[in-house]
């Protein structure tokens, strides 16, 4: 894709930074940052760190803050809603973001809460949980986020990393 464009996908960091840090500088150069909720307390740090634009939602852990529980911001072609998920009965499935997708009128929903990667499209919204930086709940237990690069066009290319 000539003249890339990177987003760096994040969630569940839980106030342990020290794998977000490492991450924020090995991704380098990013254009968005998103972070998923759960950052207890850390906002102005990621904020700092990442230097280029930043979402953050507000998680279930994330009680203390003033951040909204819900972003919109369009990247490229596409549109995106951000949310932590605790909200949207997750463990019940998609649905109930899928009906929030299609209110915001996104094409791609990022979430967080369950600390597991998930990478599904239905009716044509592409729904990505990066996993956790530092509380990993799948079989492996490796820490995990994603990017995604893009151009003017439609394609997006979205990659899962672990550590």
């Amino acid at each position: 894709m000539p003249d890339t464009k990177k987003i760096l996908l994040v969630s569940d960091s839980h106030g342990q930074n020290h794998n977000l840090w490492r991450i924020l500088e090995k991704e380098k150069p990013y254009n968005i940052v998103v972070h998923c909720g759960d950052y207890e307390w850390t906002e102005t740090e990621i904020r700092n760190k990442a230097g280029c634009d930043v979402y953050l939602v507000a998680g279930n852990n994330d009680i203390y803050g003033d951040l909204p529980d819900q972003a919109i911001f369009t990247f490229g072609s596409h549109r995106a809603l951000v949310v932590h998920g605790h909200r949207h009965r997750l463990y019940a499935g998609l649905q109930t973001m899928m009906y929030a997708a299609k209110e915001a009128e996104a094409d791609f929903v990022f979430f967080g809460h369950m600390h597991r990667p998930v990478q599904e499209t239905y009716e044509g919204i592409t729904f990505l949980n990066p996993g956790s930086v530092t509380f990993p709940r799948q079989e492996d237990r490796k820490a995990t986020y994603m990017t995604l690069t893009y151009g003017d066009g439609p394609d997006v290319k979205i990659t899962l990393h672990k550590m």
